[in-house]
Order: C-alpha cells, then sequence, then structure tokens
C-alpha cells in the first residue's frame, strides 16, 4: 500500500489537540474507499493504540470493515455489531452478531492484538449496549488445552452457570452437548463448534468442527469458552485510555472528552486540518472505452494511473476488454509493487 504522511495525525493523537484547543482533527479531500487509506497508513507506522471507526449504520459499518481488511488484512480488523436484529418490537437477538460481539472484545482486552495495531469498526446502535469490563470479561472466560486436567462435572457446572443450553447437538452458540467422553461445546469466541475429547479427567485433543456435517476442520491447541456477553459498561468508557475514534458521526456525544477524534465527516468549524487530493471515480456506465480515454487523459496531464483488480480474473477479464479495444496495461502482481 502507498503510505500516507500521517504524521500531521500522529501529532494531534499524541497532544490531543492541546496546542490548537480541539478534540477533533478533520480529514478531508478523501473520497470512497480513500478515507481509510490514512487510517491504515496510521496503524501500521503507530501500532499500539486501539483505533475504533464510527459508521453510520451496521450497512455502512460493513462496508468498512470490508475495505479495512483489504487494506490491513482480516487479522487487524473487527466488527463490533449490535447484539440484535432489527428495532424496536422486531428486534430479535442475532447469534452470529453475538459471537462477532464477543470476539472482537476478547481482542480489544488481548494486549498483544492492540500492540500489533487492530481496528474495531462498529456504529451508534452497537456502541449503546453494555459490555463488561475487560478484567471481568477475562475471569468469565475459560480457557481449556489438551492434557488440561478437569472434570466432566465442572466442566457442565461452568456450562450451566454460564447460562449455556444442554442440547442433543449444537447448531447455535451458547449450546453444548454430551456423548459419552465428548464435550462439543459452541462458544461464544468462535463462528464455529469446539468438539473437546476426553480420556478420563484428562483433555486428549479439541477439534472445531462443522455443526452440519458434524465433520472435523482442525485441531486446536488452546481454545476460549466465552460464554453470551453482558455488562454495563460502555465500549468508548473501558477504552478511553488507549484508543482513538475515526468518526463518520457529526454529533456522536457519548464520545468520552479523553478520546481524540479524526473527523470523516465535513466540519464546518476552521480547525487545524489534514487535507488530502482525491475525487470521486468518474461514472462509466460500463463504457470501458470512456475509462479508456479517460486513463489516457490522465496519463497525458502527468498522472500515474493504476487499476487495481481482486483477483486473478478481475485481471484476466480487463485485459481481454482492452484488448478488444486495441489497448494495452501492464499488469503485475500487487505484492511487486506494495
Amino acid at each position: 500500500m502507498i503510505p500516507f504522511d500521517v504524521r500531521d495525525i500522529h501529532t494531534f493523537i499524541t497532544e490531543k489537540g492541546r496546542t490548537q484547543n480541539t478534540d477533533v482533527f478533520p480529514l478531508k479531500g478523501l473520497s470512497g474507499s480513500s478515507v481509510y487509506f490514512p487510517l491504515a497508513s496510521y496503524v501500521q507506522e503507530y501500532p499500539g493504540t486501539l483505533q475504533i471507526v464510527i459508521r453510520e449504520n451496521s450497512t455502512q459499518a460493513t462496508y468498512a470493515a470490508g475495505d479495512l481488511s483489504v487494506l490491513l488484512g482480516p487479522e487487524r480488523v473487527f466488527l463490533f455489531p449490535a447484539s440484535f436484529r432489527g428495532t424496536g418490537k422486531t428486534a430479535r437477538p442475532d447469534a452470529s452478531f453475538q459471537v462477532q460481539r464477543a470476539m472482537a472484545l476478547q481482542a480489544v482486552f488481548n494486549t498483544k492484538a492492540r500492540q500489533e495495531g487492530m481496528v474495531l469498526v462498529t456504529y451508534p446502535k452497537a456502541l449503546e449496549e453494555g459490555i463488561p469490563a475487560g478484567s471481568h470479561l477475562e475471569k468469565e472466560a475459560m480457557s481449556l488445552s489438551p492434557g488440561y486436567v478437569v472434570s466432566h462435572e465442572f466442566l457442565k457446572e461452568y456450562l450451566f452457570e454460564s447460562q449455556f443450553e444442554k442440547t442433543d447437538f449444537v447448531s447455535e452458540p451458547g449450546q453444548f452437548a454430551i456423548r459419552g467422553s465428548i464435550i462439543d461445546v459452541f462458544s461464544y469466541s468462535e463462528n464455529r463448534p469446539y468438539r473437546i475429547n476426553f480420556f478420563g479427567d484428562e483433555i486428549e485433543n479439541i477439534r472445531v468442527f462443522d455443526q452440519n456435517t458434524q465433520l472435523s476442520i482442525e485441531e486446536r491447541k488452546e481454545i476460549s469458552l466465552l460464554p453470551k456477553i453482558k455488562g454495563a459498561g460502555l465500549l468508548l468508557e473501558e477504552t478511553a485510555q488507549n484508543a482513538v475514534v475515526w468518526s463518520f458521526e457529526e454529533d456522536f456525544e457519548h464520545i468520552p472528552s479523553s478520546v481524540p477524534v479524526v473527523a470523516l465527516y465535513p466540519v464546518l468549524k476552521d480547525l487545524p486540518h489534514g487535507v488530502y487530493r482525491t475525487s470521486p471515480q468518474p461514472v462509466f456506465n460500463k463504457n470501458f472505452q470512456l475509462l479508456v480515454q479517460d486513463i489516457e487523459k490522465r496519463k497525458e496531464m502527468g498522472y500515474d494511473v493504476f487499476v487495481l483488480c481482486e483477483n486473478k480474473n478481475q485481471t484476466k477479464r480487463l485485459d481481454d476488454i482492452f484488448e478488444s479495444l486495441g489497448r494495452s496495461l501492464p499488469f503485475v502482481e500487487y505484492k511487486e509493487f506494495s
């Protein structure tokens, strides 16, 4: 990725606007997915601080998480949704959302993950729900690994106390099943259930398996059993000492005053800001001749033009289209110029 100069952003974050007497640092001149380029560059240049992106709603947050995963890698980007699907009287708990929340919180309170640089993407509705404090989250979780000695009764008691439901077969988070020396658990810390195989009171092996086919997917050296998360704390308050907010929400009033905010919405006040020169992509309406003309025009103006493809099939298709128009583009692998 071509790095953005983010030193001004870093100066604001480390000093939190004290020199300019402001808590907000606007970024201007960004369009499309380029709004995430400075953030991705910042995470790579200055890891160690939790970056929280607040989008307007769940749809925008999902798109943002996708863009950032491409730029930073999916292992550093976590979507933090609301635990319910729908609104008002139609709101219903969503198990997949609850798993995403739990996985995101585990990463947030994991010191190593923060040190390596991580981004949490969320939206106001999700931030309104309570969460446990980091220390409470660790206490509620149970770590298990092969060779660990724990009785069936103790593990079963933990699962019942953590409000897991005993079923014949696990199909969704919050369930467990016992068959002889095997205990299946669908933890809120994973998108797939665990199969824990005992030899007496000793864990012999642990596997992740597909709840639909019951087939094993992979073996694990360590797992964390995590019940449904609940608590009275708020994410922004629990992370205020080590977080930066990148907000698309102009009037989001629940951001603690101690948290620096990089504004990705139009700011009318005259504040110190970062300026980038990007513009929305022209509309070609699938007319590739117009695309060719636009590329040639920009090259004549002295621009270096990069056409980015997500995979080799897209590259091949574009190559064929340009060849049919009597033009050619020198496609190279991303790794060659990243």
